[in-house]
């Protein structure tokens, strides 16, 4: 008999101690990463072509919040007129490719002033999940007239 009460025990506390089916189970989100950028020149001298390359390891859509600097003074990203813009970007299609999922800005300049300029940028995904202000990234400084010659990798 107390070899059956102290089994009967033991069995309870565990029964006890352990999550069921109905209990609900919280993941955290995992935040939007932009990992690569690249400013080029159009034939207008008042845009220029963004391109941001966002991941997000859940697929979800990220919203990214755009600002430039440049002497002392900075503002907004003003879209250009057919600019797919800057929120609800998908990254669903580049859920396994650790780069992330390449989308283009078209990017009204005619208001920053001339010379050089850097971004600064946030990826969020909270709109849609908790926590999902992802990490502040600053470009180096570039001239709007030459661009990024290359794509710059903005990942730590």
């Amino acid at each position: 008999m107390v070899r059956f009460l102290t089994r009967f025990s033991m069995l309870a506390a565990i029964a006890v101690g352990t999550p069921g089916c109905t209990d609900p189970i919280a993941i955290d989100n995992a935040v939007p990463r932009l990992t690569w950028l690249a400013a080029t020149p159009t034939d207008d001298p008042d845009i220029v072509e963004l391109t941001l390359w966002i991941s997000d390891i859940e697929g979800d859509t990220v919203d990214v919040d755009a600002t430039w600097l440049a002497g002392g003074e900075s503002g907004e990203v003003a879209q250009a007129p057919g600019s797919y813009g800057l929120v609800g970007l998908p990254t669903r299609e580049a859920l396994l490719d650790p780069v992330g999922q390449p989308h283009t800005v078209l990017w009204d300049v005619s208001d920053v002033p001339s010379g050089d300029v850097s971004l600064r940028l946030v990826p969020d995904d909270r709109p849609y999940e908790n926590e999902g202000l992802g990490v502040e990234v600053t470009t180096p400084a570039f001239d709007l007239g030459v661009g990024l010659p290359e794509a710059i990798s903005l990942s730590e």
